[in-house]
């Protein structure tokens, strides 16, 4: 059993993830409620065929639909602590997956406008690609080998340790 200073630690650990979660939650929905009009005007005008508007729409709404996922998971919706340790490490495997795809969909968008500021330039374009591929690979790699090596707490969460430090240093 653990001591009360566990207990505590892990209640003021759930208490934070739960204000950090809704705090991230709010900002994407206060970001979608400001910015509507522009996104009417400027990306549901686009061709259904343009990838623009399709990796922007992915983008914004899939985070939210994520954030709001995260958000229910951290108030208990889906399952209280202590948690089965056979439903945290495909929880963890998901969460992460989600985030990364995210990322690469918002590094597509920026490697687009890099090489629409370059005025289409094969050079550049190549770069990205090559850039884009060496990121890809990395994090499908630090996925294979990090994510098995994980350990979990009661709260789903994956103990810090050289492991954990690691995959999130390359992730971001």
């Amino acid at each position: 059993m653990a001591d009360s200073s566990d207990l505590v630690k892990a209640i003021v650990e759930t208490q934070q993830v739960n204000y950090c979660s809704l705090s991230s939650l709010a900002f994407l929905i206060w970001d979608v409620c400001i910015t509507f009009g522009d996104e009417v005007n400027y990306i549901w005008r686009q061709s259904n065929r343009s990838p623009i508007k399709w990796l922007f729409l992915f983008t914004r709404y899939v985070s939210v639909v994520g954030q709001m996922i995260f958000f229910l998971r951290t108030l208990g919706f889906f399952w209280t602590p202590p948690t089965p340790r056979a439903i945290c490490h495909p929880w963890f495997i998901a969460q992460s997956l989600w985030t990364a795809i995210l990322i690469i969909a918002v590094e597509l968008i920026i490697g687009i406008r890099v090489y629409a500021l370059y005025q289409s330039s094969r050079w550049i374009r190549n770069l990205l690609l090559f850039v884009f591929a060496c990121d890809f690979l990395v994090v499908f790699i630090t996925f294979a080998v990090m994510i098995p090596k994980f350990q979990y707490d009661d709260n789903c969460f994956p103990f810090i340790n050289a492991n954990s430090l690691g995959f999130l240093r390359i992730m971001t």
